[in-house]
């Protein structure tokens, strides 16, 4: 009924975080909720937070050429709101959850939510955007005759 190209969506991901200014922005601003977090006693909370926050930024990043339509900001702030509310029952799960389930979990919703706008902007009517991976071209070996040179 619907297809959604995944392979294209992480194509896309993981373009964003080859660049080394990226990857470093994000730890930073992990660092700093994190940090945040325990600062004003609310360290449970930082790993849950960090996960969502995570999932969300890397889903509007992939999907980023989709910014111009409505329908995308009503579907990340659903998410968002979704995500609030999973915040509250996350705390309980950080006794027997530990910090590879978290990242795991950030994963797979990332995959839920680029999945479910894909779907969304099928029914929307968007055409999806294929990401074509540079090619490396080698230069010619053959030596090509020249006009002036006698044969």
């Amino acid at each position: 009924m619907f297809r959604v190209d995944l392979a294209s969506d992480t194509h896309a991901s993981s373009r964003l975080l080859a660049a080394n200014w990226h990857t470093t922005a994000i730890a930073v601003a992990s660092g700093l909720v994190v940090w945040g977090f325990k600062h004003f006693g609310l360290g449970e909370l930082a790993l849950p937070i960090w996960s969502s926050i995570s999932a969300l930024v890397l889903t509007i990043a992939t999907k980023w050429s989709l910014r111009r339509r409505a329908w995308f900001w009503i579907a990340m702030s659903a998410f968002a709101t979704a995500h609030v509310l999973a915040v509250e029952y996350a705390v309980r799960w950080e006794n027997w959850v530990s910090v590879k389930g978290f990242v795991l979990l950030a994963l797979l919703d990332w995959l839920v939510m680029i999945t479910t706008i894909g779907l969304v902007g099928k029914a929307m009517g968007e055409r999806p955007i294929v990401y074509k991976s540079r090619q490396r071209t080698k230069p010619s070996t053959k030596k090509t005759r020249n006009s002036n040179q006698p044969q």
